[in-house]
């Protein structure tokens, strides 16, 4: 089990053993998909990966330019480390090769990164959310470092509220979050089409290579049978 303090230190707890790794304040802890690995940040700036079976520190990334406020893992078999920080700044790092991948920015918003939260979907793991201290929303891409949208917050003015009492930036959220899942979807149909694409391609290149063989198999047999002819032939002359 792992504890956050008051005193901003990091307990791990285990039956086997109790370790305390005393750190500047933790903000934010994030479990790999086997639960073997822990990763943490806060406001030391840096990004450090425990071995939870092992009971010690992995590895520590450089630190990142300000303070991090939330930390996960992601990619297809958790081959990234995203670290959100109030710099605005999204820190990307290889987990197995312990080196950086990029950065994410978005150039139009600098406030702090409140939040970082990975696609739990098997066919869009390399997606990213995040939302800022503005409240703007973003999706990004991991494998490129690039941002595919962003869902500014609408301030709202005075006096707009619907019928219902609604205030518009909450309906426009709504919104904006079912265009978003709506892409997503889309999205997660390219990709299965894809895979279907290619394993269509596969079976072709499969039934290609089959009819190749029999092909082949025949002229052996008919080979085969010419030689077995002549055989007999030449044994009624001698």
């Amino acid at each position: 089990m792992v504890h956050l303090s008051p005193s901003y230190s990091m307990d791990i707890w285990t039956e086997a053993a109790l370790t305390l790794c005393v750190l500047q304040r933790v903000n934010s802890l994030h479990l790999s998909a086997g639960s073997r690995y822990l990763i943490s940040g806060g406001t030391d700036r840096t990004v450090r990966v425990w071995d939870l079976k092992r009971q010690h520190l992995k590895h520590s990334f450089p630190a990142c330019n300000s303070a991090i406020r939330s930390v996960t893992f992601t990619g297809q078999t958790d081959e990234f480390i995203v670290a959100g920080c109030d710099s605005g700044d999204i820190y990307l790092y290889h987990a197995q090769q312990g080196t950086a991948a990029g950065i994410c920015r978005d150039r139009d918003d600098a406030s702090a990164i409140q939040a970082v939260q990975s696609s739990s979907h098997p066919f869009v793991r390399n997606k990213l959310g995040t939302v800022q201290s503005s409240g703007t929303l973003c999706l990004w891409d991991v494998a490129t470092a690039s941002l595919v949208s962003n869902f500014p917050r609408l301030v709202p003015r005075f006096g707009d509220l619907s019928s219902s009492g609604e205030n518009i930036p909450t309906t426009w959220l709504r919104h904006e979050l079912q265009a978003l899942r709506d892409g997503l979807s889309e999205e997660i149909q390219l990709v299965h089409l894809e895979v279907l694409r290619q394993h269509q391609a596969q079976q072709t290149e499969v039934a290609a290579a089959m009819h190749e063989i029999k092909v082949q198999m025949a002229h052996l047999l008919a080979e085969n049978d010419r030689l077995r002819q002549e055989n007999e032939r030449l044994k009624h002359i001698f």
